[in-house]
């Protein structure tokens, strides 16, 4: 019987699985970081109104490594109050930096949540003073509209600045992709490969034959097996691989546990598989056989043989010579 060997080994696994997988350790790293990361610069409570912007300052932003200089402000409204406001990041000339509006309200008449947060993130590669600036340019009721009157009333503002912030909306975003796509892949290697060879039969062995193999080229060889109430818990699968003028390439056995069907507490059946991955290093004409002892308790064996598959991690593969 020609040479081979056998190893555990990374070889056949899917690359692009583990680049989802490490995709969702980077960002949990990037989410737990973030708590170290980040540090409160300013938290104060402020009042503007249409004619009184309120200006807070100077806040320094320094090059950030990770994450960015956060600035969240929430409009403190009152029920049915809808305002919209402005802040403006304002470097030492007075320069806008970075700005942003937002149409906040609090409605209780349809039910809606309210909606009152705003914030802009800004990133320098220098360390610089900013200048913050909080303008209302409309204010209403969401009964009766706005008014030249209801300008000129003050909102609060509750206003946080944190530096080494990492939005966490991204970082929701990339997980929930990565585990699509980790999931996605995770199930994909389970039918990877191209079947060559499905066999059944109502006894305790199946067998087939076909073009298979090569170099670089991984062999998955599933035996599932069917057997009645009488059969023991476990089972030994005889595997045997033989070439074109029927000699023998390969042979290895493997045991399997059954798990038993029940129906109305009795036992009416059991089922088991064993699973073996090789590889033959030229490409021929080859027959896979499957053997199962005892046989006496046998119902069907299903051999299934497929080619160029992937492993979801480390596996044990048989290389054999020709």
């Amino acid at each position: 019987m020609p040479a081979s060997r056998v190893q555990e080994t990374y070889r056949f696994s899917e690359p692009s699985l583990y680049l989802a997988f490490g995709a969702i350790a980077l960002i949990a790293v990037a989410g737990i970081g973030s708590f170290f990361t980040s540090r409160m610069e300013l938290e104060r409570r402020v009042r503007a109104s249409g004619s009184e912007p309120a200006i807070l300052g100077p806040v320094l932003v320094e090059p950030q490594t990770i994450g960015a200089l956060r600035i969240d402000v929430r409009a403190l409204l009152g029920r049915n109050e809808w305002a919209v406001f402005e802040i403006q990041a304002l470097d030492a000339t007075g320069k806008v930096v970075a700005s942003a509006v937002k149409g906040a309200w609090s409605e209780s008449i349809s039910g809606r949540d309210p909606d009152l947060q705003a914030g802009l993130d800004l990133r320098s590669r220098q360390s610089r003073e900013l200048t913050l600036v909080i303008s209302v340019l409309e204010r209403g009721d969401v009964r009766t509209g706005a008014s030249p009157q209801s300008l000129q009333q003050p909102i609060d503002f509750a206003v946080r600045v944190r530096s080494g912030a990492i939005d966490g909306r991204f970082l929701w975003g990339g997980l929930f992709v990565s585990l699509f796509f980790a999931g996605a892949t995770w199930f994909q290697t389970l039918t990877s490969g191209r079947r060559v060879i499905e066999a059944v039969n109502p006894d305790s062995d199946a067998a087939g034959r076909a073009i298979l193999g090569g170099e670089n080229i991984m062999l998955r060889v599933l035996a599932i097996v069917l057997s009645d109430e009488t059969s023991p818990p476990t089972l030994k699968v005889r595997l045997r691989v033989s070439n074109s003028q029927g000699q023998t390439l390969y042979r290895d056995s493997q045991e399997i546990r059954l798990k038993f069907r029940h129906n109305d507490g009795e036992i009416d059946g059991a089922m088991g598989a064993a699973l073996f991955f090789l590889t033959i290093a030229e490409r021929n004409s080859y027959g896979v056989s499957v053997e199962v002892e005892p046989d006496g308790p046998i119902d069907r064996t299903h051999l299934v043989v497929t080619e160029g598959v992937r492993t979801r991690g480390k596996a044990r593969v048989a290389f054999v010579e020709n």
